[in-house]
């Protein structure tokens, strides 16, 4: 017989979680980056008609990506676009977490995302390194058009985005997940390691991933190695879309800070 007064208690999500909790889950981090992604990538095929040579404007983190997938025998240039909506839907749904969003949890991601741009632009300011980095761009892309303001714009919301993808998403992830399953290390330490690595990695990807090297010097270097600490530490604590969004805006703040300056 079944009691009619003792009914299936609701879920209430995300208010249930918190909204610490909700801005990490893979659906909010997707919902909040959609329109940054699709932004980017109208930008790189508007600059692949109009540009000379046709060429797309990425920079080299989506160039690695795009890489990668050519091995696997994608070549589509837009195909590391789909990897990051496809790896949070997958993530989200492996997890089994509730298919909700709420209007005042992407509204909290965004103004997050602006407050924790904030201190990697002190960092630069401090170690004489904060201006835009321009050998991020793969080789053979037009530097006339790169060195444009919309170019550069391309470049910055294009870097946030893969860059994020690349060091924190999947490498920080895998190489934790690596450690915790094979090297048997607890999570904190794998997070911790893997972070560093991660770190690492960001560093000296800024000098040797560009249309030519950049040469090496320790202040710049320290400057990209404590930004990749700052923002491992960021997507460990905050996750992934909130990191991508400090990320970008910091990388806009920086573009449009001269402009603002005059």
């Amino acid at each position: 017989m079944v009691e009619l007064s003792k009914s299936r208690p609701k879920r209430d999500w995300p208010e249930k979680t918190g909204y610490i909790t909700a801005t990490t889950r893979p659906l909010n981090c997707l919902v909040f980056l959609l329109p940054i992604i699709v932004l980017h990538q109208v930008g790189v095929l508007i600059f692949a008609i109009y540009c000379p040579g046709g060429e797309p404007l990425i920079n080299a983190a989506f160039g690695i990506l795009r890489g990668i997938l050519s091995l696997l025998g994608f070549n589509a240039f837009y195909l590391p676009g789909f990897l990051v909506i496809g790896s949070l839907l997958i993530w989200h749904w492996v997890k089994g977490y509730p298919w909700q969003v709420r209007a005042r949890t992407i509204l909290g991601m965004a103004i997050e995302s602006f407050l924790f741009a904030w201190p990697v632009l002190v960092l630069g300011f401090v170690l004489g390194s904060a201006g835009p980095n321009a050998a991020t761009m793969p080789s053979g892309i037009s530097t006339n058009t790169a060195q444009t303001l919309p170019g550069q714009a391309v470049l910055m919301i294009g870097a946030g985005i893969y860059e994020e993808l690349l060091f924190r998403l999947g490498m920080i992830s895998l190489m934790a997940l690596l450690l915790t399953k094979v090297g048997s290390l607890s999570k904190e330490y794998a997070l911790l390691f893997a972070a560093s690595a991660s770190a690492l990695l960001f560093g000296v990807y800024h000098f040797y991933f560009g249309p030519e090297p950049v040469p090496f010097d320790w202040p710049r270097f320290s400057f990209y190695f404590l930004g990749g600490v700052y923002f491992s530490g960021l997507y460990v604590l905050r996750g992934f879309g909130i990191t991508v969004g400090a990320h970008i805006v910091y990388d806009l703040i920086v573009l449009f800070l001269p402009f603002i300056q005059q």
